[in-house]
């Protein structure tokens, strides 16, 4: 602890004020870096007194979600689909062009993309109408927001001016949902054998989901599981939107459309 962050812990008058105050230094660095970069990005806590803390202990707070509160510091193509509005495949797409940082895993065959808090800003940039600008022009407003995420708007030119502030403040209510939705659900080996359900119950997380998306009324669900609560469902919603059901889907993109083209041939040399 620096010394300025000592002094001023030791003129707080009560033990809770203190506990609050070490509280936000332990947030602050959650992710490993200075307590004030990383409160930068974080948001500003809702109470005065932890404002003012903040502005005694040399932090400057910010708006936008605090992430470093969150489970993990990273989301999923899925999750940035769903915080952003865009697609998978278009984040996909800004993936492949090495427009923003992200994380890469295998798994055998398999590869997962991870992206941190910063580049969900620049996602949501992208959503925003930044997509209709070049490549070129793109990675380098990106650059400079990832180089200052506290900053409020970025001027790019005269006639091209970023507002960042803004791009976070949308993400918040989403981003808040998420984990909202997250802490409700558990996925636990010795129940139902690892099946997400909802904490406190048996009730499987993708039923609620399926029944959801069939055209089942949440009078119909709550009647059916009384245990659940119209949150909940909409829990559901957003746990099967940002962590798809693993295997094929039950429906193909292709289902009910009509063919572009039929041909019929005889076949030759069957028995």
């Amino acid at each position: 602890m620096l010394r300025h962050e000592r002094k001023f812990l030791a003129d707080c008058s009560s033990a809770q004020e203190r506990t609050e105050i070490c509280g936000t230094l332990c947030s602050c660095r959650a992710t490993g870096r200075g307590s004030r970069e990383a409160n930068l990005i974080a948001s500003h806590h809702p109470r005065r007194s932890m404002r003012r803390a903040c502005e005694r202990l040399e932090i400057t707070p910010c708006t936008g979600y605090n992430y470093t509160c969150m489970h993990v510091a990273e989301f999923t193509p899925a999750e940035a689909s769903w915080v952003t509005g865009l697609s998978v495949k278009a984040i996909n797409r800004v993936l492949e062009d090495a427009a923003v940082p992200f994380r890469t895993t295998r798994a055998g065959r398999r590869r997962r993309w991870y992206l941190p808090y910063s580049s969900l800003v620049c996602l949501q940039l992208h959503a925003g109408g930044m997509n209709r600008l070049p490549l070129r022009i793109r990675k380098d407003v990106f650059r400079r927001v990832l180089r200052q995420p506290h900053q409020k708007q970025l001027k790019y030119t005269e006639a091209l001016i970023i507002d960042v502030d803004a791009a976070r403040t949308k993400m918040t209510t989403r981003l808040e949902e998420l984990e909202r939705a997250t802490r409700m659900i558990q996925s636990d080996p010795d129940i139902m054998q690892g099946t997400p359900v909802f904490r406190g119950t048996r009730i499987p997380v993708y039923l609620i989901a399926e029944m959801v998306q069939r055209g089942a009324s949440p009078e119909e669900i709550l009647e059916g599981y009384p245990s659940l609560t119209r949150d909940m469902i909409e829990h559901a919603k957003v746990y099967a939107a940002t962590r798809p059901k693993p295997g094929r889907p039950s429906t193909q993109p292709w289902s009910g459309k009509k063919p572009l083209r039929q041909k019929k041939s005889k076949l030759t040399g069957v028995a």
